[in-house]
């Protein structure tokens, strides 16, 4: 399934399915609704095969997503509904790390009691919101905009989530777009009694606890490497052909190399303009045997499909991470039974929310050292909005590095900007694709979660970690370098003069002639500058005084056109203001 959308009153036939369907530029997937003295649900269909509702005289159960049965060693394979029900109706406490890998969430409706059944991922890869207030009426939803409107929460967005994802780029756990929605916890199998909007009962099966399970990284980096090869493995059992997103870069270049003999790949890159990224991800391809396909991306690409990406990912995710909407209509990305990339591999295997020096992006050829010390206040942002706003975030945010520092007293800052998977602005990747193609990501994986929980944190600096597990993996391509200019299956020792020279020359080259835009994403820098911008910007400024009595026409144009905000904060403020002028 795509999307539930549920309440424990009857709802007007075809109210729910219209509310879903309408997140879609292009027609919805189908939507079944089902009602009963229990309540309403509609259920989108899945994108995944093998995954129809279940529905008999006692229950009605649904999965989203398309996880992995983890079952024997090298014996993984797809899940199904049947599979997945057979296993909750039987074991009352089961271990769903250990029985199911990669994005989930389980959803049932017991008939005679009409009780509720949520079942959300170890990282709530994929989030489920319900509304909390007072009240009996009980509202789940996977999409928060649909919820919104079930519950009537659509004109009562809260100020201060807005101005976190502003911000940040994402919005604190437990709270959302919404006041009085939340979001329920990570790795949690909660019961609703009918009839009641609270929760009856709720079991955590797996926390992110800081317990050192390794005292080698060749050992650490062994289990990686049969982690990912089980969940690309299990992926293509039954299966003749896939699909990849490719890039110039290692972590997408490691799973195609993963992919096994007998199935057909055809391999998807994008860019700007026939460059550097595209001609080493066609190199790749070439050298594993993939079908290599290029999509030229559009000028102003994000700008242009923020609407309608937006729509689709619901407030508070970034819509600049749907980097492959549009394309997945030119390129039929549907058609795929399984389509794999490399998202989640920065964020658990290498560290790249790990305070360190250089900070992740800046000065790429300098070995990375932790540094002490935490990083919570943006101060940026917090020159240019609205003083209260920005103090309720800050203690939203320090409560929640609270919550990690009892599970991990060393690594709390780190985990606290990527658990729950929505804290980290990159998820609305995983959560745009599934709606439209059947995305698979290795380093979703729960043994690869498991691992990333239980190495030290120095292990994931300067790809240690990483390439301790690909390299053996990465000698078909060795030949070929890297976007950053050294080899992947070397370590950072070896690859630094490599890397410090091509990092030198290209940057006196750049003061000499422009080559254009070199990299797999867009120039953010060019798009702020753009006439599509500024028109944008025209358009939504009106709606700020609905987050704030202070952003008046005049100071959000000043906020635009300035420096108090970062590109990035300009781009999700530009988001908020045109979500909220949709409404």
């Amino acid at each position: 399934m795509s999307d539930v959308l549920y309440s424990n009153r009857k709802c007007p036939q075809g109210q729910l399915s219209e509310w879903i369907g309408a997140i879609y530029e292009d027609a919805p997937p189908p939507i079944a609704e089902f009602h009963g003295e229990w309540g309403s649900v509609a259920i989108s269909a899945s994108i995944y095969a093998g995954f129809p509702v279940i529905d008999n005289e006692r229950h009605l159960f649904c999965v989203l997503g398309g996880p992995l049965l983890a079952s024997a060693p090298s014996q993984w394979r797809p899940a199904t509904s049947k599979l997945i029900y057979d296993i909750w109706l039987q074991t009352s406490d089961c271990d769903w790390s250990a029985t199911l890998s990669g994005p989930f969430f389980i959803f049932a409706i017991d008939k005679s009691s009409g009780h509720v059944s949520a079942i959300v991922d170890m990282m709530a890869l994929i989030p489920a919101f319900y509304k909390k207030g007072a009240g009996s009426e009980l509202c789940i939803g996977t999409h928060i905009d649909t919820l919104a409107e079930l519950s009537g929460r659509v004109g009562k967005p809260d100020p201060v989530s807005l101005v976190d994802f502003i911000t940040y780029g994402s919005i604190t756990f437990p709270y959302t777009a919404y006041t009085e929605i939340r979001q329920l916890p990570p790795a949690s199998v909660s019961v609703f009694k009918n009839g009641c909007d609270d929760i009856k009962a709720q079991d955590i099966y797996w926390q992110p606890r800081e317990q050192v399970h390794y005292g080698k990284i060749k050992d650490a980096a062994a289990d990686l490497r049969t982690a990912l090869s089980n969940c690309v493995t299990g992926a293509c059992r039954d299966i003749d052909e896939a699909a990849i997103l490719i890039s110039a870069g290692e972590d997408s270049r490691l799973i195609g190399s993963l992919l096994p003999e007998h199935v057909s790949i055809s391999g998807f890159a994008f860019a700007d303009q026939w460059n550097r990224e595209a001609k080493i991800a066609a190199d790749v391809c070439k050298t594993l045997g993939i079908k290599f396909n290029f999509g030229l991306r559009e000028p102003h690409h994000y700008l242009r499909h923020m609407q309608a990406a937006g729509r689709l990912i619901g407030r508070g995710a970034e819509t600049i991470h749907a980097h492959s909407y549009d394309f997945h209509r030119r390129f039929e990305l549907a058609s795929h039974p399984r389509v794999f990339g490399g998202y989640f591999s920065d964020v658990l295997i290498k560290g790249c929310d790990i305070k360190k020096y250089p900070p992740t992006g800046r000065m790429p050829i300098m070995p990375e050292i932790k540094l002490p010390g935490r990083r919570l206040s943006n101060q940026r942002a917090a020159r240019a909005l609205p003083d209260e706003l920005t103090l309720a975030v800050d203690e939203r945010r320090r409560t929640h590095l609270s919550l990690l520092e009892q599970l991990r007293p060393q690594s709390a800052e780190e985990w606290s900007t990527f658990w729950p998977a929505g804290m980290d602005m990159g998820n609305p990747n995983i959560n745009i694709a599934r709606r439209l193609y059947a995305s698979y990501e290795p380093f979703t994986s729960s043994d690869v979660i498991r691992i990333s929980a239980a190495v030290p944190q120095s292990w994931k600096l300067n790809r240690r970690l990483f390439n301790a597990a690909a390299a053996p993996v990465l000698q078909s391509t060795r030949h070929i370098r890297h976007a950053d200019g050294g080899f992947p299956h070397l370590p950072w020792q070896l690859n630094f003069g490599l890397r410090a020279s091509v990092w030198i020359s290209r940057r006196l080259a750049g003061i000499v002639r422009k080559t254009g835009n070199q990299g797999p994403w867009n120039d953010w820098t060019a798009d702020l500058a753009s006439d599509c911008f500024k028109a944008q910007v025209e358009e939504v400024v009106a709606t700020g005084t609905l987050l704030h009595p202070d952003l008046t026409i005049e100071r959000l144009k000043s906020m635009f056109s300035g420096s108090e905000l970062l590109v990035s904060q300009k781009v999700n403020l530009l988001q908020v203001l045109a979500q909220l002028r949709g409404h």
